[in-house]
């Protein structure tokens, strides 16, 4: 690996971390469904210039970025708030995975294939051992 891709692995790792303590001082005044929205309004309008739109129906981008964006991002702020560590709280976000599978299934009529599901098994059972042994001090 190029010394150039070792330190902007380090550098999207530390960015990642700091998000949440950005987060936490963030909800001591907003609200954390607002704070979520704002969150990824300011980093929609900026891309809108630059990234072209996918050729899907605009219902799709509207309904993905409002479940993801606004929904999973904000639990996620509301457990932050209520006292969930940043290390739970980034666990929280892996869960999205399960989400999109699902809704794959639900909304384009898509067959869950049995490694899907060994493999959302497997990685809810890691969750929720991480979950269940961590006392949230990490």
């Amino acid at each position: 690996m190029k010394p150039l891709h070792v330190v902007l692995a380090v550098l999207i790792t530390a960015i990642w971390g700091v998000n949440f303590s950005v987060i936490k001082l963030g909800l001591a005044t907003v609200d954390p469904f607002i704070l979520a929205g704002i969150r990824f309004s300011l980093c929609a309008l900026p891309a809108i210039f630059f990234i072209r739109k996918p050729e899907v129906p605009w219902r799709y981008i509207i309904g993905y970025g409002l479940v993801f964006g606004i929904g999973l991002w904000g639990v996620v702020n509301l457990g932050i708030k209520a006292g969930l560590s940043a290390g739970i709280a980034s666990l929280v976000l892996q869960f999205s995975a399960f989400f999109t599978i699902l809704l794959g299934g639900w909304v384009f009529k898509e067959a869950l294939t049995r490694f899907q599901v060994l493999g959302m098994l497997i990685a809810l059972a890691g969750l929720l051992c991480i979950i269940k042994i961590s006392d949230g001090s990490v």
